[in-house]
């Protein structure tokens, strides 16, 4: 992409014709919020900062980046020339990418590619496996929901359904059965995890019809929602000042640089990179 284009590109994803999208971006200039992530369920995870990831990245998970006051610029190391530019852009898991951003709030969605939510955004994005930009619409409806989850902070789950309706995800996880309710048990036990032979147990199914219905429940196999539970765990209590040694131990990880190697694994940074990219803010 050549600078003039680009240029041209940044002005027009900066026009918000809405006068309550404009007040809103009135106010996120002058309000003061907290960094780090935001919100965890199943296998997804929302993170709010400032800046983006220095350097070339690779991560685990799909990730949809936001810029809520402007736009994001998304490179790959094996087309560093076409550039993409939009509020709203999306990495494929497994590609090697560098971002820049020079706004003052940044939103990241990470999910696991055994959602789907890559399918589901592409439906209306027409995403690429290179990466794409987000349609204007769909851009203009994140952002707004993510406006109110930065300005009005509300109940988790009120403000987890928003994003999803607004992107069109899937509703994680299901709840119409006993697997819905193991779901939401596992929760609590990052530390203790329970067998599959046990969990099978309380539902009354086999260990193989228990991980078909957790994988149609949770949207991920029992194996990976124990990743992110872990990891979202020690990430929540590292938010809450918990020195990354304990948030390791008390979610399961045998050590910091255990936690450290699985969340550079799953999110293409370490915990102390995405609890620090908000301390300007």
């Amino acid at each position: 992409m050549k600078g003039a284009d680009l240029a041209i590109d940044i002005r027009r994803s900066l026009v918000w014709k809405d006068a309550d999208g404009r007040a809103k971006l009135g106010a996120l200039a002058q309000a003061r919020f907290t960094a780090g992530p935001r919100l965890f369920w199943t296998a997804r995870m929302l993170w709010l900062g400032q800046r983006a990831p220095d350097g070339m990245r690779t991560a685990g998970a799909d990730s949809l980046w936001i810029g809520l006051d402007a736009p994001v610029v998304l490179s790959f190391a094996d087309a560093p020339y076409e550039a993409v530019c939009s509020r709203a852009v999306h990495v494929p898991a497994g590609r090697e990418h560098q971002l820049s951003f020079e706004g003052r709030a940044l939103v990241c969605l990470f999910s696991d590619p055994q959602t789907g939510d890559r399918s589901a955004l592409g439906v209306a994005a027409q995403i690429e496996p290179r990466g794409a930009a987000l349609t204007s619409a769909l851009a203009i409806r994140s952002i707004d929901v993510l406006l109110g989850v930065v300005l009005n902070p509300s109940d988790a789950d009120a403000e987890r359904c928003g994003l999803e309706q607004a992107l069109g995800l899937r509703n994680l996880p299901a709840d119409s059965d006993l697997i819905g309710r193991c779901v939401r048990a596992l929760d609590g036990a990052c530390g203790a995890w329970p067998s599959v032979e046990h969990l099978a147990a309380t539902t009354g199914l086999s260990p193989s019809s228990f991980r078909r219905g957790f994988r149609r429940c949770a949207g991920v196999t029992l194996k990976r929602y124990r990743v992110w539970r872990r990891l979202g765990s020690a990430l929540q209590l590292a938010t809450a000042g918990a020195s990354l040694t304990d948030a390791a131990y008390e979610s399961g990880f045998s050590s910091s640089a255990h936690l450290s190697s699985a969340c550079r694994n799953l999110f293409g940074s370490t915990p102390s990179e995405l609890l620090s990219r908000g301390e300007r803010l």
